[in-house]
């Protein structure tokens, strides 16, 4: 049975700056109208972007499982990664 790579997650689109503007972190506080199924959503969106990654290691596919990290990294940069996937990336990017 072949190998079949798990499919490729990207991040939302960044949002745009205006010239001159500077951009602000998020506000920690729900925006009006947001809902939890938002922030649900969001976890499970990461969730399935972290298994993606790891399923990429596991087929041997290092250089797309550090591009995919990458791009993570810069849509959730703050998001709580388990220690076992930090510690395989850590080594790849040696």
């Amino acid at each position: 049975m072949p190998i079949v790579p798990p499919p490729v997650y990207s991040p939302a689109p960044a949002p745009v700056v205006a010239s001159g503007a500077t951009a602000t972190a998020a506000p920690t506080e729900s925006a009006p109208g947001a809902t939890l199924s938002g922030k649900q959503e969001s976890t499970e969106r990461a969730e399935a972007w972290l298994s993606a990654i790891d399923e990429m290691l596991k087929a041997g596919l290092r250089q797309d499982a550090l591009e995919e990290w990458d791009k993570f990294k810069r849509a959730y940069p703050n998001y709580p990664v388990p220690e076992k996937l930090r510690a395989q990336i850590r080594l790849l990017q040696k």
